[in-house]
C-alpha cells in the first residue's frame, strides 16, 4: 500500500516571487500599446498542434526537434500578447498566466522525450522502438534551469515492481 504523503506548504518566499512577478507582469503589460499584439488563443491553438502532430503517440527526433522549435517561437510571441486592466477579473490576465505555463510544460515534456532513447509503456519512439532497462530504468527529473531545463535522473525504486512473486498484491 502507498504511504500517506504529506501536503506540502507554501513557502511564503516563493508566494511573494510569484505575487511580485505578477504585479510586474501587469504593470509592464498594462504600460504598453499591444494593439497589433498576438492573439492569446491563436498561442494556444498552435501549441495544441504542435504537441498533438509533433510529440503525440509515436514520436521521433526530427518532430520533437520540430516541435522543440515551435516551442520556442510561441515563447517569443508571448511578450507580444496584452492583458486588460480588469479589476474584478482579469481572464485575459489568467489566459496569459496559462499560456505561459502551458509552453513551460510543453518544453519539458519535448526535452524528457528527446532524452529518452528508448521506447516504454506510453513513450513510444519510432527511431527507439526498445526498452532498455540498463540505461533508461531511472526517472527523468527536470528542474528550471537559468535558460532552459536542467535534467537529472533518479533511481526506480524497484521494491514497487511488479514481479511473479508479488503479483498477486496488486490484483
Amino acid at each position: 500500500m502507498a504511504k500517506n504523503k504529506e501536503i506540502k506548504k507554501i513557502n511564503p518566499k516563493e508566494f511573494l516571487t510569484d505575487k511580485n512577478r505578477i504585479d510586474l507582469l501587469l504593470k509592464t503589460k498594462l504600460t504598453k500599446n499591444y494593439s497589433k499584439g498576438v492573439s492569446i488563443n491563436s498561442i494556444q491553438d498552435q501549441l495544441r498542434n504542435v504537441m498533438w502532430n509533433k510529440c503525440g503517440i509515436i514520436r521521433n527526433r526530427k518532430l520533437l526537434l520540430e516541435a522543440m522549435k515551435k516551442i520556442t517561437d510561441l515563447e517569443k510571441e508571448l511578450p507580444c500578447i496584452s492583458v486588460g486592466n480588469n479589476h474584478n477579473y482579469n481572464w485575459q490576465l489568467t489566459k496569459y498566466l496559462e499560456t505561459e505555463n502551458l509552453l513551460k510544460v510543453a518544453e519539458i515534456i519535448v526535452h524528457s522525450s528527446l532524452d529518452r532513447t528508448e521506447s516504454r509503456g506510453a513513450h513510444y519512439r519510432e527511431d527507439y522502438v526498445n526498452k532498455n532497462d540498463k540505461k533508461w530504468l531511472k526517472h527523468i527529473v527536470i528542474r528550471r534551469g537559468k535558460s532552459k531545463p536542467v535534467i537529472s535522473y533518479r533511481k526506480v525504486n524497484s521494491s514497487l515492481q511488479l514481479t511473479e512473486g508479488n503479483k498477486d498484491e496488486y490484483k
